[in-house]
Formats: C-alpha cells, sequence, structure tokens
C-alpha cells in the first residue's frame, strides 16, 4: 500500500460545461492566499481570497489553457514590501502555478464516433529501425502497472523526487508517481528522475540504470489519438497520434554513459483535414500531415553520406521549427494509410526511412539518428504476419486508444496527463513536458499551419537517400501487394 501523500491541486470535475477544483495547503505554513485565473493567458480579473483547503468552480466558457495562480498577497493590489513589514528583497510572485487543459463541451465539430473512425481509418504504419528497443506503451505501463492498476514489476523500487519551487519537496517510489502527480502539477516542478550525485557520477550510475529496461509491452502496443478543436480556423479538423515510451535512449547502448537518454519520451504526428460546415463532415482525404520531432523550434534535416568524404553528412532538406509538412499526395501509404518511420533510440518521427540530423546552433549536426526499416507496427485492422518480409524481420500490430484529453482530472483514467509540470528530466537541456500541455495542444494552429514568424518546412520527397527510397519503395509494394 502506498504512503500518504500532500494532495495540493486536485481537479475533481472537468467535462467541458464545469471546472471544479480542490484546493489545499500549496506552500507549508499558508492557509489563506489569492488565485487569480487565466484563461489562454488573458487575464480574467476575477482575483479572489480563500482559505485553504477551499473548493473552486468555473463554468467553462472557452477551450483552451485554463491557469490557475496563487499569491500570498493581494496581485491587484501594489506591493509595498517595506509598508508591509516584508523582506526587501521578496516579490509577490506566485506561490503556486497550474495549468488545467479544458474542451469546452459544444466546440467539437464532429461526433465521437465520426472522430474514431477518422483515426482508425488514418491509422499510420510505423517502421522503425531494426535496433531499436523500445516500443509505444500504454500510460499504465509507463507508471508500472498492469491493465488492472496493479504493480507490473517489482524490481522498478528506485526512489524519485518531485522537486517543487516554493514547498517542500516529496520523495516517492517510482510505483507511487500516479497518487502524487495527479495532485501536484505547479508548473515549474521537475520530475527528478535522473538522482545525479556524486558518488552516482563517479560510478556512472543514476536512477535510469534501473528504468532503462522498460522497453514495452509486445503484447500491448498501444498508440493514442486526439482531437482538439482548431478555434482560428473552423474548416480544418486535425487528428492527433501520440506515442509514449518509459524510456529515451537515443543512441545510447543499454548499461553505457547517460548524456542524453532520458525517462519518458512523447511523440507525434497530425492529421489535417478539411471540414466542410454544411456537410458537416470533412473531405474523403486529408490535407496533410505534421511531423513533430524533439524539441519544439528543434533545427532538423535529412542527411546523406557524402561521397567525397565519409566521414562527413551532406545535408538534403532542413528545417527549423521542429517539424515538417507533408502533403497528403506526397506522403507514403500502406492501403491508404500513412508511415511514419521512427528514428531510433529518439523515437522523433519522420516522413520517411534514412538517416536525419539534430543540429547545433542551427548548422552543426549534434547526432545523427537513423530511421531505417525493419520492423513495423500495424494497425488492428491488418493482419502484421502479412507485412514481414526479407527486410521486416518484427512486427506487432497495435491498439489505437483514445486520449480523453478533455475529459482529464485527478482521478480519470489518464490522470497522470493533470500534472502539468516537467515530468521529461534531460540532462544540461530543455526540459519537456507531457500532453496536453505542449504546442501541439496548446497552439493547434500555430503547430500545423505556423506563421510568419514560424514558417513550416514543406516535404520534398524528391530529396531522400535514394538508396533508401528506392529500397522502401519496394517494400512498400511489397506489404501492399501482400495485404490486397
Amino acid at each position: 500500500m502506498s504512503k500518504s501523500y500532500p494532495r495540493r491541486f486536485e481537479i475533481i470535475q472537468n467535462d467541458g460545461k464545469t471546472l471544479k477544483i480542490n484546493v489545499g495547503e500549496l506552500v507549508n505554513g499558508i492557509d489563506k492566499c489569492y488565485v487569480k485565473h487565466f484563461i489562454n493567458d488573458d487575464d480574467l480579473g476575477n482575483t479572489r481570497e480563500i482559505a485553504v483547503p477551499e473548493t473552486l468552480e468555473y463554468a467553462v466558457t472557452e477551450s483552451g489553457k485554463h491557469t490557475f495562480s496563487f499569491f500570498e498577497h493581494d496581485p491587484d493590489v501594489e506591493f509595498d514590501a517595506l509598508s508591509d513589514g516584508i523582506d526587501l528583497n521578496e516579490d509577490n510572485d506566485p506561490i503556486w502555478e497550474q495549468d488545467v487543459f479544458v474542451i469546452k463541451h459544444d466546440s467539437y465539430r464532429l461526433s465521437k464516433d465520426r472522430i474514431k473512425a477518422l483515426a482508425k481509418t488514418y491509422a499510420p504504419f510505423i517502421f522503425m529501425d531494426a535496433n531499436e528497443r523500445y516500443l509505444p506503451a500504454t500510460i499504465n505501463y509507463l507508471l508500472n502497472k498492469d491493465e488492472a492498476g496493479g504493480v507490473k514489476d517489482n524490481a522498478i523500487n528506485v526512489n524519485v523526487t518531485l522537486k517543487l519551487p516554493n514547498t517542500k519537496d516529496i520523495k516517492m517510489s517510482y510505483n507511487d508517481l500516479s497518487d502524487v502527480l495527479p495532485y501536484n502539477g505547479d508548473n515549474d516542478s521537475i520530475l527528478d528522475t535522473i538522482g545525479l550525485s556524486i558518488s552516482k557520477l563517479l560510478d556512472n550510475k543514476t536512477l535510469r540504470d534501473a528504468l532503462e529496461k522498460r522497453t514495452g509491452d509486445s503484447e500491448n502496443v498501444t498508440i493514442y489519438y486526439s482531437y482538439i478543436p482548431n478555434s482560428a480556423k473552423r474548416q480544418q479538423v486535425i487528428i492527433n497520434y501520440h506515442f509514449l515510451y518509459a524510456y529515451d535512449s537515443k543512441l545510447e547502448g543499454e548499461g553505457k554513459t547517460k548524456k542524453t537518454s532520458h525517462i519518458f519520451d512523447r511523440e507525434s504526428i497530425s492529421i489535417v483535414f478539411k471540414w466542410d460546415e454544411s456537410k458537416q463532415d470533412v473531405e474523403s482525404e486529408p490535407e496533410y500531415i505534421i511531423y513533430g520531432a524533439h524539441l519544439e523550434g528543434q533545427t532538423m534535416g535529412s542527411v546523406a553520406k557524402d561521397e567525397n568524404n565519409p566521414d562527413k553528412w551532406k545535408s538534403l532538406q532542413k528545417w527549423n521549427c521542429g517539424r515538417v509538412k507533408v502533403l497528403w499526395k506526397d506522403a507514403s501509404k500502406i492501403k491508404g494509410h500513412p508511415i511514419v518511420a521512427l528514428a531510433q533510440g529518439s523515437h522523433a518521427p519522420y516522413p520517411a526511412p534514412g538517416h536525419y540530423a539534430v543540429y547545433l546552433l542551427k548548422r552543426l549536426p549534434m547526432l545523427v539518428e537513423p530511421a531505417d526499416a525493419g520492423k513495423v507496427l500495424v494497425p488492428e485492422k491488418f493482419s502484421n504476419d502479412k507485412c514481414r518480409g526479407h527486410e521486416i524481420k518484427e512486427s506487432y500490430t497495435y491498439k489505437l486508444k483514445n486520449f480523453d484529453l478533455g475529459t482529464i482530472t485527478s482521478n480519470s483514467w489518464n490522470s497522470i496527463l493533470a500534472y502539468s509540470g516537467y515530468i521529461v528530466d534531460i540532462i544540461g537541456l530543455q526540459n519537456a513536458r507531457f500532453p496536453p500541455f505542449t504546442k501541439r495542444e496548446l497552439e493547434v494552429d500555430k503547430w500545423v499551419n505556423g506563421d510568419e514568424d514560424d514558417v513550416i518546412y514543406e516535404w520534398i520527397p524528391a530529396k531522400v537517400e535514394k538508396n533508401t527510397k528506392d529500397k522502401f519503395a519496394k517494400l512498400l509494394d511489397s506489404i501492399n501487394v501482400k495485404l490486397s
């Protein structure tokens, strides 16, 4: 039985109509505070004083990011530390700030059944490198739970720490993550899964040595889908496919020095449809696909070995916005389903197999990762046996499940997604959040359409490694024939 942990911020209702939150003692010793409510960073001007514990209730008027900022002193009154007898070095900054993701109940343009049907119709075939060790997993697997909610692997007994900026950190067993994160999601909090110390550094040991063995359940490979309305462009419908992993190894071998590998990984693609309001449905085919990889804003590109210097890579095409756009007519497909090529270790999704560079300062390749086609993940309606061949050694059928991003509470089946802090802890780099707190969900229109300051690169199929392109085309032809 897990120990008792604080519940500082508990989302108890989030149904698109009403948002209800129970606020506990956010910071030790502070039993009264002020709360401000923002929607998509707009101040609603509804500051109120509360005495904790207290339940806050709001009618949902808009979809998106609802931010709750808590202050020790009234934020609408000019703060005078001297007259108030407060430390002159103290500011009236929030003592706790947390985001809640909300989808207004009447903003859906399509029924849930139609969304599900679209997600199944265009569920991708996913190719992985032959040396890939990790499979997309369920939320339960990430939390070391079986599908019934019990502990899956008793060997995973490491301790981790939730670091909170203004109150006492929470130390817990890895198996207790679901008892802590859904109730303590300060935006600036970090789940420390590195566990660095002088002794561990000398021995090249971190918490990740135990956790990197969580490679996924081959009998329960799962991909999630979501639909988030684009309020800026009502003529668009966007279906997202989310790939979750318990571990991101990059190209670091098991047991090797941990430099860039980390616990947890989330990747996605977005398929964009035209929506005809008069017909209340989408066009017969998608318009384009957005492949997002690595950090938002990261410079990446397709590369090939330089014929004149095999120790160097030459650029084939490059993009600077962390994602690439592929027109539907240019997308590789199997029986009308798009393909995704995953980079080995990082699981970054790309439009085609090949080699891809992650650039430092937009110029220097700091990582070149292979995305070959040695394994394949197959949608449920197809026989994965027929997808095996000379090139494909392993094939798995995956389950497609609704992410339910518009109904997240601290007690829902996907409650871990209520945590709005940094769950992906990366050494020396920018830490990352999980959905629904990425630009894919929070800046839907910008993510799929870009703007003048964030132009999305359009994929050029002809600029793919020729040998890889020809080999993959033959493979797709073979699979299409087998599945006919």
